[in-house]
């Protein structure tokens, strides 16, 4: 029997993890979508260190539709623990499209920048990816977030909130040509 339940095509386990699974993913959307979440005043704080400090930038903090921006993130490891297998991803907002990154990024998908890194170890220094993105017109604000991660460390998330100028939508102003006679 314990031959034949090994040999299914799904076992239990693999139910219960993908369970666990779609409950994070869900917690982490959720969590995503809030970015004005504020912890109650009679619950105790939590607090993580991770050794590997992330920060974002943008060039423009109050862009034009139709114009660039350039977001840059930098990270570097805080402590002296080594950080192996480092992952860096970018989530880019609605509202804007992809030009170029620096480093090129390992994948792209859904908006969904991946950048790599063997290893960050302490004292290594600052490390930047630069992602240049043309802000689409309709967009009042770009939410943009960006985590990093390693091998048994706890993740660092970022956040960076930018509102757009929108350009007026074409209008002209037209006068009539008046000739004049003699």
């Amino acid at each position: 029997m314990s031959g034949k339940r090994m040999n299914e095509p799904f076992p239990i386990r693999s139910v219960v993890v993908l369970i666990c699974v779609a409950g994070l993913a869900v917690f982490s959307a959720w969590l995503l979508s809030a970015p004005g979440l504020k912890a109650s005043s009679g619950l105790p704080s939590l607090t993580f260190t991770s050794p590997i400090g992330l920060r974002k930038t943008v060039d423009n903090s109050a862009p034009v539709s139709g114009g660039q921006i350039t977001y840059t993130l930098t990270y570097s490891n805080t402590t002296g623990s080594q950080a192996s297998n480092v992952r860096l991803y970018d989530f880019l907002p609605a509202g804007v499209q992809l030009v170029s990154t620096y480093p090129a990024a390992e994948s792209y998908s859904d908006g969904v920048l991946l950048f790599t890194a063997p290893s960050v170890g302490p004292g290594t220094g600052n490390h930047t990816v630069t992602v240049r993105v043309n802000v689409l017109g309709g967009y009042a604000q770009l939410y943009n977030h960006a985590l990093i991660m390693a091998d048994n460390i706890t993740p660092t998330y970022v956040s960076l909130l930018t509102s757009v100028t929108q350009q007026p939508g074409g209008y002209r102003l037209y006068l009539p040509l008046v000739m004049k006679q003699h």
